[in-house]
Formats: structure tokens, C-alpha cells, sequence
């Protein structure tokens, strides 16, 4: 084999390398301690351990709806899926018992999601370049990213994130069955991530989809898209209803819904907050924390001071220099009609837009909605930012 073949399969794995790489460096620096290298967003990894305990003591009890009590004295969790507390069980029940390999698997589980992550950028800018950079940023800044790699919950992500909207392209292009498989796993996922980032999700699907392949955007193909979404919903709600009955089912969804949506309040003749803490109290449940929504003006407040304290800190105030930016360069593109530009066309727009609708949902209900999902949301878009302004120089 010669050095130019040799450097050329370099090359073409680079991907891997780099992966492969930066998890030796997780692993000498941190361990496979999953009860301690968690660094990040813990509570949920935490929970899904203690689930695992009690399955492990009790076998499957509450039908695998999270109990925060005791099996004798229930304290039960009824809203957002932690998939951390199902998958662990699940390698319990088919034999994988030592916690060490668990959490080896999870691990592998972060490091696909980010393999997903550079064959998004590839598959809608096609450019490897802009896709390793932004690969090679992600990897080797540990923090945030770094510190999900152990999580149960947080590190499935990104595989879901950016793998759904692969397949979801993939399929309708091709029509191969696989696609569709791994499309309906990865939107499974999302919504074991949670209610909003299933939404978020659906989000990113229908804004990549209407911007990067226009011709499939028809009837029958939304309709797959909101019924294959749908499944986990039902799922979950037929979970609730043959634990705990319908009565409770309907008012708990009544009551999330005035909570959650303005526009149920001015429907509806909504009890106040102590008498809906009553009654899940009453049933053994433990409400999330939120409240009804609050006015505008406090949510821009809220946004400021996410974006002081969390956004900059984290990334950079280059970063917001890089964004505007490119704002301005799609501005001059559209002035001068181009429209050649890969990476802003079917990347920047879509992930911008997706972030935008995103954040306007869910910011009005709380700093921990907005922590727990802004790893997925912010990190890769800005590490692609730097990584196509680096290919703008480079080109030059």
C-alpha cells in the first residue's frame, strides 16, 4: 500500500479518528464510573439508577411508569419519559447485569450520536470539510458536550436529533425499508428525551424536510411523519391510563395543558395552583415543577439572561460575532442573488429556524426546560459556525 493510498483512507475515516480520539481522552480523564462521571444534568441519570435498583429488588412494578417513592409509598412520575430508567432495564433484563458494561454501552450510544452529528453536515452541506471541523470542535470541547457522554437520559440526544432527520430524508428520497426502521427508533427516542424535545424534534424534521426536499413535501408523507410521531404518545398515555385509570389520566392532562398552553386558560375555568398540587398529592404523584405561563416581557427578560450567563460564557461572544456574520452574508447573497451556498441554504436556515420556533415554545416555562435541551440545540450549530467561517479562509 502506498503513503498517498494510506493517507487517503486517513482521510476518509478522519471521522472516526477523531471520535476515537477524544473518548480515550473522556475515559483517562474521567473513568467509566457511572454513578460518578455523570457531569451534567444528573437527576434524570440518577433516577434511572435508582429504577434500576428497585427493578432489580421488586421486579417490574407500576407498569415502568418512574416512582420517586417506595414501592410501599408510590411517589409516581407521570409526564416526561426518561428512556435512561427503560434502557438500563432493558440490559438488566436480557443479562447485562455489571453497571461497568452499562455504562460502556451508553457511552457508545453518545459517541454514534456524534458520528450522527458529522453526517448531518455532510449529508445537507456536502462539504466534509465544514462537517470534520464541526466534528472536531464538538469533540474536543468537553464541556458541555463531553459531560453527557455517561448520562442515560442526555446521552441519547443527538442520535435522535440529527439521525431521525437523516432517515427521515434518506427514506423519502430512496424508499428503503431500513430508513423508515431507524427513522421510527430515532423519533422513539425523542420522546424519550422528553415531551419537548419530541416536539423540538418534529420541529427540526418538517423545517429540514420543507427546505432541503421540497418535492416531498406532500399530504401522505406528512401524515407518516405525525402518525409515526404519534406512537410513543398513545403509548405513553395507555402506560398511565392502565396504572393509575382514565379519571386521573383526563384531569392530569387537563391540568398540563392550562399550564403548559396559554390558550387553554381563557378557554377553560382553570382551579389554582394549591388545588392541582392537592390533587396529585392525593394520588401519589409528583407534579413537575411549573406554572402558568408568564407575560411576555418576562420571558425576554429570561432570554437575556440565559444568553449572558449560559450562551456567552459557554461559547464564546465570538461565536455571536460569527452569527451575525452570517446573517449578514445571506442578506449580501440575497442581494446579489446567490444562492450556491450549501451550508447556509440547508444547514444554517433550517437549524436557525428550528431554534427560533423551539426556544419561543418552550421559554416561557422554565431555566430547566431551556438547560436541558440547549446542548443539542446550540452546540453543533455554533461549532458549525466556526467551522464554515475556517472553510471561508480556507477556500480564499
Amino acid at each position: 500500500m502506498s503513503i498517498d493510498i494510506f493517507i487517503n483512507q486517513i482521510k476518509n475515516k478522519l471521522n472516526y479518528l477523531l471520535i476515537l480520539i477524544s473518548a480515550c481522552i473522556f475515559l483517562f480523564l474521567f473513568g467509566l464510573d457511572f454513578e460518578k462521571s455523570c457531569l451534567l444534568e444528573c437527576g434524570e441519570h440518577i433516577i434511572a439508577l435508582n429504577e434500576l435498583k428497585q427493578f432489580k429488588e421488586y421486579g417490574l412494578v407500576y407498569n415502568l411508569i418512574e416512582n420517586y417513592g417506595t414501592v410501599k409509598e408510590p411517589l409516581l412520575y407521570t409526564h416526561n419519559v426518561n428512556i435512561g430508567s427503560y434502557f438500563l432495564i432493558f440490559l438488566e433484563f436480557i443479562g447485562i447485569h455489571d453497571l461497568k458494561i452499562k455504562s460502556i454501552i451508553v457511552l457508545g450510544v453518545f459517541l454514534l450520536g456524534a458520528n450522527y452529528i458529522y453526517k448531518y453536515v455532510a449529508y445537507v452541506t456536502s462539504n466534509k470539510f465544514i462537517s470534520i471541523i464541526t466534528l472536531a470542535f464538538f469533540c474536543f470541547n468537553f464541556f458541555p458536550n463531553w459531560a453527557y457522554a455517561l448520562n442515560s437520559l442526555r446521552a441519547w440526544h443527538f442520535l435522535a436529533f440529527f439521525g431521525s432527520c437523516i432517515h427521515l430524508l434518506n427514506y423519502l428520497k430512496y424508499k428503503n425499508s431500513k430508513d423508515i426502521l431507524f427513522y421510527s427508533l430515532f423519533v422513539v427516542i425523542s420522546f424519550g428525551c422528553g415531551y419537548e424535545y419530541w416536539i423540538i424534534t418534529l420541529v427540526f424534521n418538517l423545517i429540514t424536510l420543507a427546505l432541503i426536499q421540497k418535492e416531498n413535501l406532500r399530504i401522505k408523507n406528512l401524515l407518516l411523519i405525525l402518525i409515526i410521531f404519534s406512537i410513543p404518545f398513545f403509548l405513553r398515555q395507555f402506560q398511565i391510563i392502565i396504572t393509575l385509570g382514565l379519571n386521573f389520566w383526563a384531569y392530569d392532562i387537563f391540568y398540563s395543558l392550562g399550564i403548559k398552553i396559554p390558550i387553554f386558560q381563557a378557554l377553560f375555568d382553570y382551579p389554582n395552583l394549591n388545588h392541582i398540587d392537592n390533587f396529585y398529592q392525593v394520588n401519589n404523584i409528583m407534579r413537575p415543577p411549573a406554572s402558568f405561563p408568564e407575560p411576555l416581557r418576562n420571558h425576554i427578560d429570561l432570554f437575556l439572561i440565559l444568553t449572558q450567563n449560559i450562551i456567552i460564557p459557554r461559547y464564546g461572544i465570538l461565536s455571536l460575532f460569527f452569527f451575525l456574520f452570517v446573517l449578514i452574508k445571506i442578506f449580501w447573497n440575497k442581494v446579489k442573488n446567490i444562492s450556491n451556498d450549501n451550508y447556509i441554504k440547508y444547514f444554517f436556515i433550517p437549524y436557525l429556524l428550528t431554534i427560533i420556533i423551539s426556544f419561543s415554545i418552550f421559554m416561557p416555562f422554565s431555566l430547566h426546560v431551556y438547560i436541558k435541551h440547549e446542548i443539542p440545540l446550540l452546540s453543533p450549530f455554533f461549532y458549525s459556525l466556526y467551522a464554515y467561517i475556517i472553510f471561508l479562509f480556507y477556500k480564499k
